[in-house]
């Protein structure tokens, strides 16, 4: 419904494998489940007992190594996903809060800007960008290995035009 509704949403979801007792066909169906859903990205855990836990009790422990193999399945899955979702963003122009700098600045003023998206891509800005910019409008070209490139079309909003004035207390 939500891509329905909003059909460039980025959608995450939270999965934790190797749970005691999951067995490797609870696993598969699993696996098989998420990649047929519409999910933008994956951020997957690994159980780990916790000492007090009901869990940390239960018998049917599952092998550390075997944990560590289904999150890595479920990570390369994830990352699939993502790289599907950002290849139906190219070429579009979207809002962008700019949230870091890169430390290769070519003058005092300007510097590589990167942030995310109004629907969540992570992006990295092609041009230059006034450090007092905070927002842009962008226009994606490119995916990279955890990100989108853009071009700034558009500043939407500076550290001025976001400043709070507040009333002077007597």
């Amino acid at each position: 419904m939500i891509k329905q509704l909003m059909p460039d949403a980025c959608i995450g979801a939270d999965v934790i494998v190797g749970f005691p007792g999951e067995t490797s066909a609870d696993f598969e169906d699993t696996y098989e489940f998420i990649a047929s859903l519409d999910v933008s990205y994956l951020h997957v855990f690994t159980y780990s007992e916790r000492p007090g836990t009901k869990a940390s009790l239960m018998s049917e422990a599952i092998d550390v190594h075997e944990r560590r193999e289904r999150n890595e399945r479920l990570r390369i899955l994830s990352e699939k996903k993502l790289r599907a979702f950002y290849q139906t963003q190219i070429g579009k122009t979207l809002d962008v809060v700019l949230e870091g700098r890169s430390v290769n600045c070519t003058n005092d003023d300007t510097a590589v800007s990167e942030g995310y998206s109004d629907n969540y891509v992570r992006v990295k800005l092609s041009n230059e960008v006034a450090n007092e910019v905070t927002s842009v409008r962008a226009t994606l070209s490119s995916i990279e290995q955890d990100h989108m490139t853009g071009e700034m079309i558009d500043i939407l909003t500076t550290r001025a035009s976001r400043t709070l004035e507040l009333p002077i207390l007597a």
